[in-house]
């Protein structure tokens, strides 16, 4: 009888453990789904030039084109607008660099966001 107990009381542990388990592989699903990573993309520039912080050429963004990018701070140029600035941005962060009657303008979200100060 004492054996029934004990071996029920570690079946409703056990169970809990997995009901657990469950649960948060539903959270972090959750928040893949709500959150998706993000990406920076060019929308009307013909050219924007991408450099770590340290200013080493990673990649270039042509007219249409996004990419995801690592949490970290980025050197973005914008050659046809002749402005570059730093971006700081998470893996969700978003970043939209479009023009606006000629201007240039970056937008953000709260996981990402630019410095006009080099570093």
């Amino acid at each position: 009888m004492k054996a029934k107990i004990i071996l029920r009381a570690l079946l409703l542990i056990v169970s809990g453990v997995m009901l657990c388990f469950v649960f948060q592989i539903g959270i972090v699903n959750y928040q893949v789904m709500k959150h998706p990573f993000g990406s920076i993309k060019n929308s009307d520039y013909d050219l924007v030039e991408v450099a770590n912080r340290r200013g080493e050429h990673l990649f270039d963004l042509h007219k249409g084109e996004s990419k995801l990018l690592q949490y970290g701070t980025y050197k973005i140029t914008v050659a046809d607008a002749k402005v570059s600035f730093m971006l700081w941005k998470n893996n969700r962060g978003f970043c939209d660099i479009h023009s606006g009657n000629g201007l240039p303008v970056v937008e953000t979200d709260g996981n990402c966001g630019i410095d006009s100060q080099h570093n």
